[in-house]
């Protein structure tokens, strides 16, 4: 091998890692949405110091990405079994159109920053009934799939 063959060898090898390393960058820039929801919350009256009985699904959106999305819709959905969930066939789906918090929606939520609501827990149990699989999620901008996570309602 010559100097000229080994100089184009690097230049290849260079250009395919400059490449990745873009790829990697492109892939890594897109909207990254985080979801939470923890169930059996209960919210506390100041006034008198104590618990209320409602039983409340407290979700969490953070914005892990580095753009800026906007939640556009809190939904659920209940499988009577991990058949019907593995076809995405649900026996309850619905939408929470003015969850409970300071921020409605539609929000606007920044790169960093998160989002906070409460959904009534009582009334989702009504409608998708006992057992099976409760998911909580939220529609965003930034995708046209809703991000969802499992919630252990028991």
């Amino acid at each position: 091998m010559d100097v000229f063959q080994v100089a184009a060898w690097w230049g290849a090898i260079v250009a395919t890692l400059v490449l990745g390393w873009d790829v990697y960058k492109w892939r890594k820039s897109r909207a990254s949405v985080r979801v939470s929801a923890s169930p059996n919350m209960q919210t506390l009256n100041s006034l008198e110091s104590r618990l209320e009985d409602d039983k409340n699904i407290f979700v969490e959106v953070v914005n892990q990405g580095d753009r800026l999305i906007t939640i556009t819709h809190v939904v659920v959905k209940h499988y009577k079994n991990i058949w019907d969930r593995l076809r995405n066939k649900p026996s309850m789906q619905g939408l929470i159109p003015n969850p409970v918090g300071q921020q409605p929606i539609p929000y606007e939520l920044e790169p960093g920053k998160r989002w906070t609501g409460l959904i009534d827990q009582r009334d989702i149990e009504a409608k998708s009934g006992n057992g099976g699989y409760f998911y909580c999620g939220v529609s965003h901008t930034a995708s046209k799939k809703s991000v969802y996570v499992r919630v252990n309602l028991e």
